[in-house]
């Protein structure tokens, strides 16, 4: 129940911001071989709870396969 919390609050904002950047970059308005525009797309999912996130699903797969 814990981690389907961490999913169900973080999720959709996650999966929004890699659309948005996706669009973006296919789009062409910004440029992932740019250094600096890519950090910036890396940087961001700090603030989206990445970590967290794997973790419940790190967490939800250990369980399932019994370890």
């Amino acid at each position: 129940e814990e981690e389907q919390n961490v999913v169900n609050t973080y999720l959709t904002d996650f999966q929004e911001y890699v659309k948005e950047w996706n669009s973006a970059f296919i789009t062409g308005t910004k440029n992932p071989n740019d250094d600096a525009v890519w950090k910036e797309y890396i940087d961001g999912f700090a603030k989206l709870h990445t970590d967290e996130l794997i973790g419940a699903y790190q967490s939800a797969y250990d369980r399932f396969n019994g370890k």
